[in-house]
């Protein structure tokens, strides 16, 4: 004589397919996001040198400080200038909300980082990025990009980011000489700056996040 199912073994069934689906569908949207964000990031990685190549042609200078725009300081005013003529973006303002003021580590467990306090000028391209730059001890300007502004996650190496331009304008990872998987493991821990591992990771990585 066959048995059926009781009530408590259907709703036993029923939670596990609901939690399945539910990882399932989380681990999806994680993955289409990350995606997302990784093109965006690719694109603005371009798009910066590219502007810079474009200031330099234009100008007839071979290297970023023969630029007439520029100072000795690298200042913000300078890279929002070149920001914002050729790439097509506008400067934000106190409303524009570009960047958050803290982001956090992707654990959650370490303390979160305060944006830098010395950048006054920072630009929202048309695709929706933020992009702003500050200057180094050596004078390469450091650029910062948030993917989605102060509403999107805030994550470093999730849709935070930051690189170098070097002295031709050209994108570059500034005296970082760690392999590919200690980055990754800078990346994923509170030892990251800004997201600087991470960038320097994932251009290693075929542009594809696996943290």
């Amino acid at each position: 004589m066959k048995r059926g199912f009781t009530l408590t073994e259907l709703l036993l069934a029923l939670s596990i397919i609901g939690i399945v689906s539910a990882l399932t569908m989380s681990n999806l949207f994680r993955n289409t996001f990350d995606k997302t964000n990784v093109a965006l990031l690719q694109q603005t990685y371009t798009e910066v040198g590219d502007a810079y190549t474009q200031a330099l042609i234009e100008n007839g200078v071979r290297m970023v400080a023969d630029l007439p725009m520029y100072t000795t300081e690298v200042d913000d005013s300078v890279a929002a200038l070149i920001l914002q003529y050729y790439m097509n973006g506008s400067k934000c303002d106190e409303d524009s909300a570009c960047f958050a003021d803290k982001y956090y580590s992707d654990s959650g467990n370490s303390p979160a980082k305060t944006f830098p306090e010395n950048i006054s000028d920072m630009v929202r391209l048309k695709s929706g990025v933020s992009v702003a730059m500050s200057s180094t001890d050596n004078e390469n300007p450091l650029v910062l990009i948030d993917l989605d502004g102060a509403e999107g996650e805030n994550v470093l190496g999730r849709d935070f980011f930051t690189f170098a331009i070097n002295e031709y304008g050209k994108p570059f990872f500034e005296n970082y000489s760690k392999t590919k998987s200690e980055a990754k493991s800078e990346c994923t821990n509170s030892s990251d700056t800004y997201g600087f591992a991470c960038m320097y990771y994932l251009e290693n990585n075929n542009w594809e996040i696996d943290y």
